[in-house]
């Protein structure tokens, strides 16, 4: 190439003089020479390839053309043509070039660039960069060249044309914009070269302006690995010293740093990063150190004063940030980190410096500490240059040579003198060959993840463990899961095996570092965590051993969507599905298929089958797809929508990557009635129940129950969490709220229970809106892979497809959804029983099961509840506060279940809370991740926090218990719930459960403490006798702690409350709560002695709520009548009418009694008859009795007065005719 352009530099002179000729019409290179365009278009045409015929050149996405010899534009054609005609092709038709049918020779493509290109290059170079005729001509030759290659970005042309900024500035975003230059080798080695050619002749004509200080070249081979220093791009400088520091720096960002978050650090002339204090200290100590929290990039006896510097700047600039992220995704796999986005970013870097007593002043070692964070996670980079020195005189180090004495350390100490971390070599002649070595298998450079208790490693390793992120899948597979820790590189991409259990083993395929493998997860059948087992050798063996979390269909949202997806059965036209736009990185199209689940319990088959395909080679970007839902038909009853990458093997459909929808009726394809469907299915489950619907689990009688009780129920997933509006649940348009049972029953059943506005339980005979009983647990059953054990796919066949044809898409018809709840009935909680809370908090209060209340300030690991069968244990660490050593609080608790995993909660200052959990015969404790999954199941426990920064975790065993535990303040606090079998089988600090407070305080020796005794005999007496042992322990323990680091048996609390000044402060906080008064007066600490005000308030509240209600039963509505109430429990009354044309006989009002009878007759309807009912027959009777003595009285005593009438009479008669002869008087007796 380089001959063909020699040979043809003079046709360039005479081609320019044509130029000129032609009215500088095509040439626009004024300003410069001959020579000086002679000189630009030779060296552009270096680097550029010769094309003799039409290639396409893509311009910018989306946008391609076609071109000829050195990128000579073809398209548009009128533009093209013009400028063809004029370069004046001998033997060459415009015609011909444009469709492809001859082709250029080298001469003329040296021609047709230097006349057709190259002027109209320079002139758009010259209008970017405004001094650009002032440069000197090989700048000029590189800017153009840069221009014309694409590279020159208007953040580089603002560089340079910006009077106060660096040559040193400009190298560094030229060359970092495209990715050129960095290890990452994100674009081709030809590329590189040419930018960085461009680059050597920028710096060199920066450097002839000024000088820097730094020795950093960014365009030099030699600091390939380093992020950019020195003062041009803005650095600080500590003063020329020895055994110095830049001083404290309060850093804007807090820092992450063994588990603890800093506000400020020190950059340490010998070679060290420290957070407590500067550190002069100029010969290493071995790790690990009291009192000294470090990182070390290359502990030794640093002099400037023997040459060299010291540059650092703290940075959140958006070009380092996302250099930083990237090297961070690169070397870091697990645990989020491939989301992670750096914010803050700190740059040390030890240039070319020398040691203390050198003689020799050629001997200059450069490296350099970079600290990253997101404020969360937090990560160190080391890079190496030359090292060639180890140690300083004063270090017994050679004066000449500076090595020998006590070689320099690399690594972190945490200052506890327990944690730390060494690089291999340190402290040893070794270490100076750092620059030869890698942990993460680019030579010169480390990682390590800073933010946790330990210090982690980068990059892959070829011995050790394969880890697997993301942690947790879902069971319909299809997800990108990536592979890393070990080096893959040297394994070819098809002998790299994912396999899990019952599974064929999944080819993975290696990504362009070889650091890392990625697989597509298979379909599962189970859920939990499976260990899986990854090859390195094609499956010949499986050395690598890991554990996966499969999720529950029911936990994870479905990224196609269905739109309007509740009257797709009755549309005649078509239907849509959506997806994200963002999904399959590298495909630009998307096949979609329609699969169905099949389920036979009688042969046992079950499984995912392929029903059609709806389109292949949909665009991705279209994010939706509409289709006629009536064809083809199929004659399965569930399905999924699966939409994967566009393959055209058809074979391998379900090893690409893919989502799917809900697991939903597959009716709006069956078109089939509702009705008849349910007709039929309930032909067929009458005669199959074989379930004993009172093994389940019974429903808690109130909402308020079921919400407490987590150890037992958990939240229905068709409902919101929240809410109490009556549409708030799928399908029950009169439930605000339902639940269902955690643990299924021994014949793998469960149970929906569902609750109204009111809070009581819904009958499936009062409103449909009721839950219902379930033949196959919603959430499998051990072991899963067979016919009716498959987690929500069994429960969907048997129960939810039911309920929704018979129901829902029945629009409730009465016939139809009573049939559904005569199989599947709901229930009436008549023999349920609360769970019983009790509470730890504060400066330790405890308040047992029996209700006793009691303070115990311990300093060191305790026994709180122990259940006399083994089935469940649960102990707390107290210690003292950091603020103030008269007071102690918890710091941790710890549980385990019979065959459970063992769970351990402490507080963080950075996360608020930490949960470690320890699986069965495994010695490994893992921290969970809430950030990457807020909810997780292990060996039979279930962990649950709303985000990252919540103050609370619920911890719930699948033996029917459960603890919240909640941080405030500097204390933590614990609401315990047991179950009603755990009664007269406890003892440990929460006493002794028998509802007898009195005998709480029982000894571990059976020696009763007297529940008024004085805080000091509660100590001694009681307290301390529930230390654990080390063998007893369910602790996480730091390295170098256990049981007695966290003990001090001659520890001694405060027993009296300290007198107080200010009681009306104390008051407005605590009101009456006297904890909170307590430890507001001990603590000092408002907001700790809230938090013990508010677990007070939450025990309280939990006592209310978990208190028995017994329920009287269900009262049937009667036929031909009304029924109004629809609540069981004690103190409920319910009201019975009759429809016109009857009447009632029992009691037309029931109310239930506390000891759950109800009062009065069962109550029938009869069609009107002169028989009357029970309370009109006792009226009538009453009526008639009373009519009878009244009509007794009423002759009487018309009797008695006819009686005194006529003798009165008689006696005026007599007395009349004696006066009065000849009167005649009233003939009484002829009127009587």
């Amino acid at each position: 190439m380089r001959k063909i352009m020699q040979r043809y530099l003079n046709l360039l002179a005479v081609s320019y003089v044509l130029c000129q000729i032609l009215e500088g019409r095509l040439c626009r290179a004024q300003g410069l020479s001959e020579h000086d365009v002679t000189y630009i278009g030779n060296y552009v045409m270096t680097f550029e390839e010769h094309h003799h015929t039409q290639y396409s050149l893509e311009i910018s996405e989306g946008e391609t053309v076609r071109a000829i010899g050195i990128k000579f534009r073809l398209l548009p054609r009128n533009e093209a043509e013009s400028r063809f005609q004029v370069v004046n092709l001998k033997d060459v038709a415009f015609d011909d070039i444009f469709r492809g049918e001859q082709s250029l020779t080298d001469a003329q493509i040296v021609q047709l660039f230097r006349l057709g290109t190259l002027p109209y290059i320079i002139d758009d170079t010259r209008k970017e960069i405004s001094d650009f005729d002032s440069y000197p001509l090989d700048v000029q030759a590189a800017l153009v060249d840069a221009f014309f290659h694409g590279s020159l970005r208007s953040d580089v042309t603002d560089l340079i044309n910006d009077m106060l900024g660096s040559w040193t500035q400009v190298c560094v975003e030229y060359l970092d914009v495209i990715g050129a230059w960095n290890e990452d080798e994100l674009s081709s080695p030809e590329s590189q070269q040419r930018m960085v050619s461009n680059c050597d002749k920028l710096f060199t004509y920066g450097q002839s302006l000024h000088t820097s200080i730094a020795k950093y070249n960014p365009c030099s081979d030699k600091y390939k690995l380093f992020y950019p220093y020195g003062a041009e791009v803005g650095d600080n400088i500590n003063l020329i010293n020895d055994d110095g520091s830049s001083g404290e720096i309060f850093i804007s960002i807090p820092f992450p740093f063994f588990d603890q978050d800093h506000d400020s650090l020190w950059v340490n002339t010998n070679g060290i990063i420290s957070f407590l204090s500067e550190v002069s200290q100029f010969t290493p100590d071995p790790f690990p150190l009291e009192g000294r929290r470090v990182v070390a990039p290359f502990w030794g006896d640093v002099d400037t004063n023997k040459g060299g510097n010291v540059f650092w700047r703290e940075t959140t600039e958006s070009g380092t940030l996302a250099k930083a992220s990237r090297h961070i995704k690169k070397y870091f796999v697990a645990e989020g980190v491939l989301k992670f986005e750096a914010i803050w970013v700190l740059i040390a870097t030890w240039d070319d410096v020398g040691y203390y007593g050198s003689q020799n002043r050629m001997l200059r070692n450069t490296f350099q500490a970079v600290l990253i964070t997101n404020g969360r996670h937090s990560f160190a980079l080391f890079n190496y240059g030359d090292i060639v020195w180890t140690t300083g005189t004063a270090s017994d180090g050679d004066s000449f040579t500076g090595l020998g004495g006590t070689p320099a350390h690399v690594g972190f100490n945490s200052g506890d003198g327990i944690v730390f971390k060494n690089v291999p070599g340190s402290r040893t002649a070794a270490i100076v060959n750092i620059e030869e070595t890698s942990n993460i298998n680019v030579t010169g450079r480390y990682a390590f993840r800073i933010d946790s208790a330990e210090i982690q490693d980068g990059g892959c390793n070829t011995q050790g463990s394969i880890t697997i992120y993301p942690e947790t899948g879902r069971m319909l597979g299809g997800e990108k899961v990536t592979l890393v820790g070990h080096c893959f590189g040297k394994s070819g991409g098809d002998m790299i095996r994912l396999k899990f259990p019952a599974k064929e083993a999944v080819t993975c395929g290696l990504t362009e570092a070889g650091s890392t493998a990625v697989c597509i997860t298979p379909i599962f059948y189970e859920v939990g965590r499976l260990q899986y087992h990854v090859s390195t050798d094609g499956g010949a063996s499986y050395p690598y051993v890991g554990i996966f979390t499969v999720l529950n269909i029911e936990r994870t949202e479905p990224m196609v969507k269905r739109l309007d997806s509740s009257s797709w059965h009755t549309i005649e036209g078509g239907v849509t599905i959506t997806w994200p736009t963002s999904i399959f990185e590298t495909a630009s199209l998307v096949d979609i298929r329609l699969y169905g689940y099949e389920e036979d319990a009688i042969s046992g088959h079950f499984g995912w089958k392929r029903l059609f395909d709806l389109r292949d080679g949909v665009s991705k970007a279209d994010g939706r797809f509409s289709f006629d839902p009536r064809e083809p038909k199929t004659v399965n009853k569930i399905g999924a929508f699966r939409i994967s990458a566009a393959s055209e093997d058809d074979d391998d459909e379900l090893t690409l990557e893919a989502i799917w929808s809900d697991v939903h009726d597959l009716i709006w394809n069956i078109r089939a009635d509702p009705g008849m469907l349910c007709e039929n299915w309930y032909d067929g489950a009458v005669k199959a129940s074989a379930f004993s619907e009172d093994l389940a689990a019974p429903c808690p009688c109130t909402l308020d129950q079921a919400r407490a009780d987590i150890g037992r129920y958990t939240h229905s997933p068709g409902c919101r969490i929240g809410s109490r509006r009556l549409d708030n649940c799928y399908g029950k348009p009169n439930a605000i709220h339902c639940v269902r049972v955690n643990v299924p029953s021994d014949e793998g059943t469960g149970r929906e229970c569902c609750y109204n506005a009111a809070g009581s339980i819904i009958n499936s005979a009062d409103s449909f809106s009721a839950g219902p009983f379930h033949s196959r647990y919603h959430g499998g059953i051990i072991p899963y892979n067979s016919a009716g054990k498959i987690p929500h796919l069994s429960h969907f066949k048997e129960d939810v497809l039911p309920w929704h044809r018979c129901c829902v898409l029945t629009d409730f018809n009465k016939s139809l959804c009573d049939r559904y709840f005569e199989v599947r009935p709901s229930h009436n909680c008549i023999s349920y029983v609360p769970p019983t809370p009790a509470t730890m908090f504060g400066d330790p209060h405890m308040i047992t099961l029996d209700g006793l209340q009691y303070t115990f300030n311990g300093h060191g690991e305790f026994t709180l509840l122990s259940v006399n069968d083994g089935s469940f244990v649960l102990q707390g660490r107290m210690a003292p506060l950091e603020s103030n050593g008269i007071a102690t609080v918890f710091k941790a608790f710890a549980m385990k279940g019979n065959d459970t995993a063992t769970v351990h909660v402490q507080r963080s200052d950075r996360r608020i809370l930490d949960v470690y959990i320890r699986e069965l015969d495994d010695n490994d404790w893992q921290m969970l991740d809430f950030e990457e999954e807020t909810f997780w199941e292990i060996q039979g426990v279930s962990i649950s926090r709303t985000n990252i920064t919540d103050n609370k975790v619920s911890v719930i065993f699948d033996l029917g218990v459960s603890t919240e535990i909640s941080a405030v303040g500097q204390a933590m606090s614990l609401l315990f719930l047991a179950k009603p079998e755990f009664k007269n089988q406890t003892a440990g600090l929460l006493g002794t459960w028998n509802d007898d407070p009195d005998d709480d305080l029982l000894t571990p020796e059976g020696n009763n403490v007297p529940a008024n005794s004085s805080l000091r005999d509660i100590h001694y007496n009681f307290g301390m006798t529930w230390a654990i042992s080390p063998e007893d322990s369910l602790f996480y323990y730091r390295p170098g702690q256990d049981v007695n680091a966290n003990t001090d048996l001659t520890y001694e609390p405060m027993f009296d409350l300290p007198p107080t000044n200010d009681s009306s402060e104390a008051a407005s906080v605590c009101g009456e709560s006297l904890q909170c008064l307590f430890d507001y007066l001990v603590t000092g600490d408002q907001e700790t002695a809230m938090g013990s005000r508010v677990a007070v308030e939450t025990y309280i509240t939990t006592v209310n709520i978990t208190t028995e209600v017994l329920s009287c039963g269900f009262l049937s509505t009667p036929v031909n009548g009304v029924k109004n109430g629809s609540s069981y429990i004690a103190g409920s009354v319910v009201i019975f009418e009759c429809l016109p044309g009857y009447t009632i006989r029992g009691s037309r009002e029931r109310y239930c009694h506390g000891n759950g009878s109800w009062a009065g007759l069962p109550v029938t309807c009869e069609v009107d008859t002169p028989v009357q009912n029970e309370d009109t027959n006792k009226i009538n009777v009453t009526m008639i009795a009373i009519g009878v003595t009244f009509g007794f009285v009423v002759i009487f005593l018309f009797g008695l007065c006819l009686s005194t009438v006529y003798s009165e009479c008689r006696k005026l008669k007599k007395e009349s005719s004696n006066i009065q002869e000849g009167v005649t008087l009233p003939n009484i007796d002829s009127d009587g």
